[in-house]
């Protein structure tokens, strides 16, 4: 979900339970005290007590369309994140090449494992920000030096990425699911 629907579902929200509170004491009010007159807005007034094909339509067609516009948003909100087949083209010399970003990631996984003897790559995911991309990694690793295993495998991955094809990879979050020893040590 892009930042844009972000803001736009937390206004469609905010606006919602402006509404809603106003409604609730208005009604809170006019209950709590019988002689109490509290008048509805003119435009209100002629939707309720004078509808016209006009307006009826008019305020159909609004609510509709604010209740389309939340119900795509709750899905894109709900619905994950599902990728497209996203490559990334690149050229050296006078060939041109493109590569998936799941191949990518596919291949920085069995990397990461060789750089990180003893380690295990879960999931991996490679996402374009504007200054460059950013690695998430979800791995079984040793418990002897984490932060050293995230700064070994940032260089390496970085480094092979730009001999690869000019990707630049300018952050490594990596997720430790569980602290493992290699095989064949003991503690």
């Amino acid at each position: 979900m892009t930042a844009l629907a972000r803001v736009a579902a937390v206004v469609a929200g905010i606006a919602c339970l402006v509404l809603a509170g106003a409604m609730l004491v208005r009604q809170a009010s006019l209950a709590a005290d019988g002689t109490l007159r509290w008048p509805e807005s003119g435009w209100w007034t002629a939707l309720t007590e004078e509808p016209s094909w006009t307006t009826t339509g008019v305020a159909a067609a609004v609510l509709a369309a604010a209740a389309v516009f939340l119900i795509v948003l709750a899905v894109r909100q709900l619905g994950g994140d599902r990728r497209t087949s996203e490559t990334i083209a690149f050229s050296a010399d006078d060939t041109k090449a493109r590569v998936s970003v799941a191949g990518l990631e596919r291949g920085m996984a069995s990397r990461f494992q060789s750089v990180v003897p003893g380690s295990r790559a879960g999931s991996v995911s490679l996402r374009r920000e504007s200054s460059g991309w950013r690695a998430r990694f979800e791995a079984a690793v040793p418990p002897d030096d984490v932060a050293g295993v995230r700064e070994r495998a940032f260089v390496t991955l970085r480094d092979d990425l730009r001999r690869l094809g000019g990707v630049e990879l300018v952050r490594l979050d990596l997720i430790v699911t569980s602290l493992r020893r290699a095989a064949g040590k003991r503690a």
